[in-house]
């Protein structure tokens, strides 16, 4: 909400778009509120040097502070106003300064004035709640913003979408369990929920209508371990059989992401049914990463058709044996009914990314991911690799004629293509020979498989760092053009 919103550039343009803009409701329909860092924090910590991150003094910060709640406050009034009785979707977040940990907790008396403006602002949200659509808050829980949480759900009878990302002001008191205590949670019309991460609290005692969920995220458990620094250190932890359990509470779900801690146990776990997701994701937080073995069986998705397994920020520095490779076990278990699948490739053999590939003979869509780091020595680690060998099997190896296949190729209803190569893992000329094999128009005989014609490729090149970033030796763009690829209804992307 700014003069650059949309909606209020708009209302400039010209008397009679001024009167067209103030009278749509639905352009004012959307609530972001950015709050301003807590000044009184940023001075306790950091004294003098909060002067350098601020450019201010602690009395022109405060002054400030209040300022910028008085203008939000005025801000929101005008947004509520002008949206009349459209549906909302309110956003509150922070900007990254305001968050500062604290053992003395939330300083009241000093901040009195400035929160008389926060208040003022929450209780015009409040008032507003039952026009809420969508709800995601993403900022420091205090016992202000926390009112936001306790609004009670006969309120907020629309409500259908939450996000909850939050952050601790301190580390003990009442922020323990917070959620348990929530109201807002509790609505019936609740459909998706999305909890980024939870610290201390079991999200099975978060009050909500679990089977009414039909999409849920959650980034799983953060506990806090000894640490000799003045700030506490954090350890991820959301195993399968966590996971199976929070699962078996959504019977309803269509669509779910998950932060998943690979256990490296064989556990035999209770059948979880989900007989109408339609899609997964799956982010293993833990080396080695991959899913736990036992998880995918013990899932039952007749439904299931695109499958994510988010490969984070991993390196990726060792391959895992298929036998204990949870993501081998996931796509045998699910190849039936995939269409959709993204995965890295870096954790597995290239025996075992062949093994995979192989399992997938109804997938339109393909998305191999390498690491975002560069590494060396991949032969030597005997990792997988976007090789020549590899590409080739995913190429129509052509007879005579020309129109038909009689040996075939991986993937054969493949039409979109997609990867994140590293350095020294891509064939780049066997690349350039897939694209232009699956872009021929291809027959079918009473011998021969019938392969579908690629619509779209597109390669990821970026990195965290300049040496990360993928670089292409020769111009595929060009290749392509040079060897007569069809380009019509045709799209190759380079993400750089």
């Amino acid at each position: 909400m700014s003069r650059t919103h949309p909606a209020v550039v708009a209302s400039h343009v010209c008397q009679e778009w001024r009167e067209i803009a103030l009278t749509t409701a639905a352009l004012w329909s959307h609530i972001h509120l950015i709050l301003p860092p807590y000044p009184w924090c940023l001075f306790e910590v950091w004294g003098d040097r909060a002067k350098s991150f601020t450019g201010m003094n602690q009395k022109q910060a405060e002054d400030f502070w209040k300022n910028e709640l008085d203008h939000l406050r005025a801000v929101t009034e005008v947004w509520l106003s002008r949206s009349k009785d459209c549906l909302l979707s309110v956003d509150i977040g922070e900007v990254e300064e305001a968050h500062v940990v604290t053992e003395e907790g939330w300083p009241e008396e000093e901040m009195v004035d400035g929160l008389v403006h926060l208040d003022k602002i929450i209780d015009l949200l409040c008032d507003a709640s039952p026009r809420w659509r969508d709800f995601s808050m993403s900022c420091t829980i205090t016992p202000h913003t926390r009112r936001l949480l306790l609004v009670p759900a006969q309120t907020t009878p629309v409500l259908r979408r939450a996000r909850t990302a939050f952050r601790l002001w301190s580390w003990e008191g009442w922020q323990m369990n917070f959620l348990s205590s929530t109201r807002l949670l509790t609505t019936e019309s609740l459909h998706s929920l999305e909890i980024p991460r939870l610290i201390w609290q079991d999200i099975l005692t978060v009050p909500v209508k679990w089977s009414n969920l039909t999409n849920l995220a959650f980034g799983g458990y953060r506990y806090v371990r000894p640490s000799s620094g003045s700030l506490p250190e954090f350890t991820e932890s959301f195993g399968g059989h966590q996971a199976l359990e929070l699962l078996r509470k959504c019977p309803n779900l269509q669509r779910v992401e998950l932060n998943v801690v690979n256990e490296q146990t064989n556990w035999s776990w209770e059948p979880v049914s989900l007989p109408f997701l339609e899609e997964i994701i799956l982010k293993p937080t833990t080396h080695p990463y991959s899913l736990p073995v036992g998880f995918a069986p013990s899932l039952m998705l007749p439904s299931l058709h695109r499958y994510t397994m988010a490969d984070g920020e991993s390196a990726f520095d060792s391959v895992i044996p298929s036998a204990h490779n949870g993501l081998v076990e996931c796509i045998h278990q699910y190849s039936s009914t995939l269409t959709d699948i993204t995965f890295s490739y870096m954790a597995l053999t290239p025996s075992a990314l062949c093994d995979c590939l192989q399992q997938l003979p109804n997938i339109l869509r393909l998305n191999l991911r390498g690491s975002r780091y560069s590494i060396k020595d991949r032969t030597q680690a005997g990792q997988a690799s976007l090789s020549q060998e590899l590409l080739a099997m995913l190429t129509p190896q052509l007879g005579e004629s020309r129109l038909n296949t009689p040996v075939g190729c991986l993937c054969p209803r493949l039409q979109e293509f997609g990867c994140r190569p590293n350095q020294g893992t891509l064939n780049e000329l066997a690349f350039v020979d897939f694209v232009v094999g699956r872009r021929m128009k291809v027959g079918t005989s009473a011998h021969s498989v019938q392969v579908a014609q690629l619509k779209r490729v597109f390669v990821d090149c970026t990195g965290p760092s300049y040496r990360d970033t993928y670089r292409f030796e020769i111009d595929v763009a060009q290749e392509l053009d040079r060897r007569g690829v069809d380009m019509e209804d045709f799209a190759f992307d380079l993400l750089i």
